[in-house]
């Protein structure tokens, strides 16, 4: 039998908002009561959320030790308490609705703080994720060092998804350019002698777990050119490269 789990998830989305929206239809001074009521009435879904949420942790509660939860009617007061007490004290909810809802910047003109640190896992060359990770995160900052980066790599990359990261990212800066090539298709001509160097790496009784980090680890970029290039095919891709090996090598 499974174990009972807590569902996850966030109960009211857009919290915030939606205590503005509803404390712009009370007074100032609306009493805890029509705080609540007035949530209940105009987010009917959320208020389902917040209940079955609590009856879970109080199911769960008798069976182990859980942190506890507010019952619903105080959770929704613990919710709006910050934005009701910036009310109280005259700020304009309407200003605040209206910021909320204004478009967020797609991107910040400025350098990163982080940029070397970005820039090293971008030119991480034994993973193409971790790439494709550091456009994306140098991508929510145009400046002149991460443009540069970007339009070398649509042009060198050995992995097309990198490439078209990069364009990505430099057509949201606002850049008219083509769509990159594709990556010229990788052909590693010295495969079974990096295979045969790896198996002699290791005990003769060698795992397919270890066998492959050990390529991994003496060829980081091979590996991951291979396993991006062969995708969910690359396990059975890789024990067949190892059935094939002189027979010392292909039992695993």
């Amino acid at each position: 039998m499974s174990k009972k789990r807590l569902s996850k998830g966030v109960i009211i989305p857009d919290k915030d908002k939606k205590v503005v929206e509803v404390l712009l239809g009370l007074n100032k001074d609306a009493s805890d009561d029509e705080f609540v009521i007035a949530f209940r009435q105009k987010y009917p879904e959320d208020w389902k959320r917040v209940e079955a949420r609590y009856n879970e942790y109080e199911s769960l509660a008798k069976k182990g030790n859980i942190p506890p939860m507010a019952k619903p009617y105080q959770y929704v007061l613990n919710a709006g308490q910050n934005i009701r007490a910036r009310y109280k004290k005259g700020e304009d909810l309407a200003e605040v609705l209206k910021t909320m809802n204004a478009p967020k910047p797609k991107f910040i003109e400025g350098i990163p703080q982080d940029l070397e640190a970005l820039l090293k896992k971008l030119h991480d060359k034994g993973s193409y994720e971790k790439r494709i990770d550091a456009i994306k995160k140098l991508g929510k900052y145009k400046c002149k060092e991460v443009i540069d980066e970007f339009l070398a790599i649509m042009k060198t990359d050995p992995v097309t998804d990198v490439r078209n990261a990069a364009y990505s990212c430099l057509i949201v800066f606002g850049y008219d350019i083509s769509k990159p090539r594709k990556a010229p298709m990788y052909v590693d001509k010295d495969l079974k002698e990096k295979l045969i160097e790896v198996a002699n790496s290791l005990h003769a009784d060698f795992s397919y777990d270890r066998f492959a980090s050990k390529f991994q680890a003496i060829y980081p970029e091979e590996y991951d050119l291979h396993k991006y290039n062969k995708n969910v095919l690359f396990k059975g891709w890789l024990q067949q490269q190892i059935k094939q090996l002189p027979k010392q090598h292909s039992d695993f």
